[in-house]
């Protein structure tokens, strides 16, 4: 990347390659910098890396743009030289191959080669030792606090329970791979924009609960039968930090009370071995690129494990009033083809 002095006064919200909302920036001047998104686990593809740009804007929440990046190159290699290509697709993913997975004790190395020629490399992440299995998925209904009666928020916790491994320092992310649920005669499948990371430093080889997520009751999704699809990934230290910077970003709502906002480092670095790039609009001309180039995101290596449940409707002691559909089923975001194979077989 070809930039200027840039002071960055930094805001994010994250989602997993599977589910990702783009990384939002904000910026003193404009400019043009790598957004990476994504990871690989131990279990069979394919597993994406979004790959987006930021650019020409003063602040996106005013209405700046996420590009995603086209006709880049891809590559995953480990520690003994296996190379691995990733697939564009549609709207900046770059996908493994299914059969590729993560094996334990193995090292994995990330290269972006971006169109214009800039090459990017993140620091070898090693898949940890096998983590837990989730033991149960609890449930409860929550009411928030309110002054109206009439006019209440609500909805069901998530808990995931889990033995924790003693004498070993352990860190856990979680995020809903996506919810299927019936409103309204339609059927619906959407990832959930929600993450939640723990180290075990205060409750180690305990059998932990802890609460992972609130879907809010917004009229729809607790018509009838959902279905709810929980990853729990062991982490690195690092990968732990990165991610609980990034969920204390999202908590924050704009009082004295957030937290302070904090420099979320990347894994990802700028090719310092590469001083020059083919000048695009130059034919015969090169640029001169930034060995300390801004990238944004991480790139992990994880062990995954899955689990899935129904919520049982009875929980809920006051519901939303229901909310119908504005468009024919066939029209609506998210929305299957038919009743499915979870719902005809209940698990």
């Amino acid at each position: 990347m070809y930039i200027k002095n840039i002071g960055l006064g930094i805001a994010c919200s994250i989602l997993f390659a599977t589910c990702i909302e783009p990384l939002e920036l904000e910026a003193d001047q404009e400019f043009f910098s790598l957004i990476v998104d994504g990871f690989i686990t131990n279990e069979p593809g394919p597993h994406s890396i979004r790959l987006t740009e930021v650019g020409n804007f003063a602040s996106l929440r005013d209405g700046g743009l996420n590009q995603w990046e086209e006709n880049a190159q891809v590559y995953i290699t480990d520690q003994d030289g296996n190379v691995t290509t990733l697939i564009e697709g549609d709207f900046g993913f770059y996908s493994t191959p299914s059969t590729f997975k993560a094996e334990f004790g193995n090292s994995y190395t990330l290269e972006i080669i971006r169109s214009h020629g800039e090459r990017y490399l993140s620091n070898s992440q090693t898949l940890p030792n096998e983590g837990p299995v989730i033991d149960s998925l609890l449930m409860s209904f929550k009411k928030l606090p309110s002054s109206d009666p009439v006019a209440f928020e609500s909805g069901i916790e998530i808990f995931s329970q889990f033995q924790d491994p003693a004498e070993e320092d352990n860190f856990y992310l979680w995020t809903i791979n996506r919810e299927i649920f019936q409103a309204d005669g339609c059927f619906f499948s959407q990832p959930v924009e929600q993450l939640k990371t723990l180290s075990d430093a205060r409750q180690d080889g305990e059998i932990i609960t802890e609460k992972i997520m609130f879907l809010q009751d917004d009229g729809r999704r607790f018509q009838s039968k959902i279905y709810v699809d929980v990853s729990q990934y062991s982490v690195s230290s690092e990968a732990f930090e990165f991610h609980r910077l990034v969920e204390s970003q999202l908590s924050v709502e704009g009082d004295i009370f957030d937290p302070p906002v904090g420099i979320i480092s990347s894994n990802i670095i700028r090719d310092p071995n590469q001083g020059s790039i083919p000048d695009p609009d130059h034919p015969g001309e090169t640029l001169n690129v930034d060995p300390n180039d801004i990238v944004f995101g991480y790139f992990g290596v994880y062990n995954v494990a899955k689990k899935g449940s129904f919520i049982p409707l009875e929980i809920i002691e006051e519901k939303q009033r229901a909310i119908g559909n504005s468009k024919p089923c066939n029209e609506l975001l998210f929305n299957l083809d038919g009743e499915p194979e979870i719902f005809k077989t209940g698990g």
